[in-house]
């Protein structure tokens, strides 16, 4: 098992932080890569702080940064993916991300222009089977605060199943303040027969919806 951690990773641009991490944890298992096997065992994010900016000639932050601009190899897609990538915990923990839109605000001075999503936390799981196409992702959690309209998502978690015969979304659950959400679904082929569950709950009415 190998570990890699990073602390206090910056970008600056015209000297503007649009980029900080705490800290950077990725824990694999390498021995696994000859057999096409990835196995991820820990991918954590902490303490990001992120600045997403459009500038009145609508042109973006980040696209200012000195990439690389070299031409790319092209790559066969088929053989790149005939992969097993397993990530058993991939975590953002308490991530600020700050979007802004310059030309909007000047434009209509819409709310929508200047959005800042606080105390991110989002934990999840997957398996991703290329070569039997057969895929599965568990978003345990993902909560956060959106200002500036004073919306907070208690929790979202699901569980997404896709093999070539069948479509599965279970335990699906929203929650704010003032809702929950829950949904169950399955698709199966060929025959594409669609069973689902759906049920709504009204927390501020006390009220409940089923379809």
């Amino acid at each position: 098992i190998s570990s890699i951690i990073l602390r206090d990773l910056r970008i600056t641009l015209e000297g503007q932080e649009i980029l900080y991490v705490k800290k950077i944890q990725l824990n694999y298992q390498p021995h696994n890569i000859i057999f096409k096997t990835l196995i991820i065992n820990k991918f954590e994010i902490d303490s990001l702080k992120a600045a997403i900016i459009k500038d009145k000639d609508s042109i973006w932050n980040f696209s200012k940064l000195p990439l690389s601009k070299e031409k790319e190899e092209k790559i066969d897609t088929v053989k790149a993916f005939d992969y097993y990538i397993k990530i058993k915990s991939f975590k953002i923990v308490n991530a600020n991300i700050r979007y802004f839109d310059e030309l909007q605000s000047l434009s209509d001075n819409s709310k929508f222009s200047d959005l800042n999503f606080q105390n991110l936390n989002l934990d999840f799981s997957a398996s991703l089977d290329f070569s039997k196409e057969k895929h599965r992702l568990n978003l345990s959690n993902l909560k956060f605060e959106l200002r500036p309209f004073n919306f907070k998502l208690n929790k979202f978690n699901f569980n997404f199943l896709y093999d070539k015969n069948a479509v599965s979304l279970s335990d699906f659950n929203i929650e704010t303040e003032n809702n929950k959400l829950n949904l169950n679904a399955n698709l199966n082929f060929p025959e594409s027969i669609l069973s689902s569950n759906i049920s709504v709950d009204s927390i501020l009415n006390k009220t409940n919806y089923k379809l």
